[in-house]
């Protein structure tokens, strides 16, 4: 039996959100701590709803580093394939919650999760887990995106289930172009591609938002995989095989909506653990994220399985159809 549901790679952050809501940045006068870094939320998120969960990434040696890692330790995440690096820092993002733009500043100069080896993978347990996500971003700059080839490759050997989350930070890449011709390299080796529809839009050099789905049906000969294209307060659309299959979202109050794709991305993958189709995990998904995006703040707010459940039965959609 595998020893993980799932490992992710990437990034991780120490993050610090505004205590008060709808001020600007420069007023905010308080900040909660949380951990942060998308790979890193869904694993939190992940294990949250029960899965097992590790993540591959690094931190510096430093104070932040270990209150990292304790918090993780806390939200029952396995540290195991957290690295040490002497000299990086730990990344750290402050984030104001003012919708629509929730602003942002980072603090990746020289982070620790960008310098990943082939010799911290040695141990990665890849052939004891049942799915993999690796976060594009991860593979920005650095020595890291040379680990995360061998990383995928060894999963799809082993049968585990590889997603790739599109998550694009654009502080991250030189530009765009770069962003684009990287990740569409990667693409055709996994197995489920998540993003949102401007970050496929980024992807495939499209000016129209709108147009993604037409444009990755064009692409299904050399993208085989299941797309799933986040669409918001719209819910979700993914593409599976030769099936179009829509999502509803939940309408809620919004609070945040800063980590509901995380959230959304780890009920997906722990509904398809679990033996749902893709019109159930779809809707468990949706439910996820929803419960995010009424709910202030980030990875502290990500639902535990009662909640889903409860929200679920409070909130049931019309059963997703193909169209």
């Amino acid at each position: 039996m595998p020893s993980l549901d799932l490992i992710t790679v990437g990034r991780v952050n120490l993050d610090l959100y505004a205590q008060e809501r709808g001020v600007e940045f420069s007023e905010v006068r308080g900040w909660d701590a949380m951990v942060g870094g998308s790979p890193t939320n869904v694993a939190i998120a992940a294990s949250r709803l029960g899965l097992r969960t590790a993540i591959f990434t690094a931190v510096g040696v430093d104070l932040v580093g270990d209150w990292v890692l304790a918090a993780l330790r806390r939200e029952g995440v396995d540290t195991t394939y957290i690295a040490r690096k002497h000299g990086p820092h730990t990344s750290l993002a402050l984030r104001a919650q003012r919708p629509p733009d929730h602003p942002l500043a980072f603090f990746r100069h020289d982070p620790a999760d960008v310098h990943l080896t082939a010799a911290d993978a040695a141990t990665l347990p890849v052939q004891q887990a049942r799915a993999v996500l690796i976060s594009a971003d991860a593979c920005a700059r650095g020595t890291t995106p040379a680990v995360c080839e061998p990383i995928v490759a060894a999963a799809r050997a082993a049968g585990a289930t590889t997603f790739l989350d599109l998550d694009l930070r654009e502080v991250n890449w030189s530009d765009m172009e770069a962003y684009a011709r990287t990740v569409r390299d990667l693409v055709a080796r996994f197995d489920v591609i998540l993003g949102t529809e401007e970050e496929f839009a980024t992807l495939l050099e499209a000016g129209d938002p709108s147009a993604v789905p037409s444009l990755l049906l064009q692409r299904r000969s050399e993208w085989p995989g299941v797309h799933i294209i986040k669409q918001g307060s719209r819910g979700a659309t993914a593409l599976v095989a030769d099936e179009t299959l829509r999502f509803g979202g939940f309408p809620v109050r919004e609070a945040s909506s800063v980590g509901a794709g995380d959230s959304f991305a780890a009920g997906l993958i722990h509904a398809r653990l679990t033996g749902l189709d893709w019109n159930a995990a779809g809707e468990f998904a949706s439910a996820t994220a929803a419960i995010v995006v009424s709910r202030p703040g980030c990875s502290a707010g990500f639902p535990y399985p009662h909640e889903v459940e409860r929200f679920l039965d409070d909130h049931r959609l019309v059963s997703p159809h193909a169209g």
